[in-house]
């Protein structure tokens, strides 16, 4: 019995499925405890939780720049904007025997997101995949990569994983200003005006 109990307790951490909250709006599932990482620079704030085992390695990153960012005013931009941050994360990968295998723009809850696979410098086996989101002009990072095994359900859980909520609140374009549609509002909305007091009056007369 003793031995099924300290067996229990030594398997427990890893049991837990611990959740990690970047911020309001972004979180994550980790299978087991995770560390975390808080660090501010004059020019990004960046916080990260991550989870290393023998076997795979999980990462979920927010970065976010505390210069004003201005939202992208098209699609055409999000995606420029997100080969830019792809750029970064390709080499900080190459540089732990990582390789670009494949980048992929997809849909993910809704939202346009960048996905980048991985292999290793001597095989086109899949090592890593990349999921990159860019909301409210904020970057988030999740990567799984291979330490001993590579596990396609261990990885496809992770991503599964990610909960974005308060979504009335998230943008990832903010449309320009278009002067001639706000004159087009202001006066359809003078007009209903317009219309309401001539109904109002035109009751009281009756």
């Amino acid at each position: 019995m003793i031995k099924y109990i300290t067996f229990a307790i030594l398997i427990f951490p890893f049991l837990i499925n611990s959740q990690a909250k970047l911020d309001n709006n972004v979180a994550v599932d980790f299978f087991g405890k995770t560390e975390t990482i808080n660090q501010v620079t004059k020019e990004a704030k960046l916080r990260a939780f991550y989870l290393n085992s023998n076997a795979d390695s999980y990462v979920a990153m927010r970065a976010e720049t505390l210069v004003k960012n201005q939202l992208p005013e098209s699609e055409k931009e999000l995606w420029k904007n997100y080969k830019i941050i792809a750029s970064f994360q390709i080499k900080a990968m190459a540089k732990k025997g990582l390789f670009l295998k494949d980048s992929i723009q997809i849909k993910f809850k809704n939202y346009n997101a960048y996905k980048l696979i991985f292999k290793e410098k001597k095989s086109e086996k899949e090592s890593a995949e990349t999921l990159i989101l860019y909301l409210n002009g904020i970057t988030y990072i999740f990567i799984y990569s291979k330490v001993q095994s590579y596990d396609i359900k261990a990885k496809e859980k992770f991503f599964n994983s990610i909960k974005i909520t308060n979504s009335e609140n998230i943008k990832q374009i903010e449309k320009p200003y278009n002067y001639f549609t706000a004159f087009a509002n202001m006066l359809a909305f003078g007009l209903l005006i317009f219309l309401i007091r001539w109904t109002i009056k035109r009751e009281k007369k009756q």
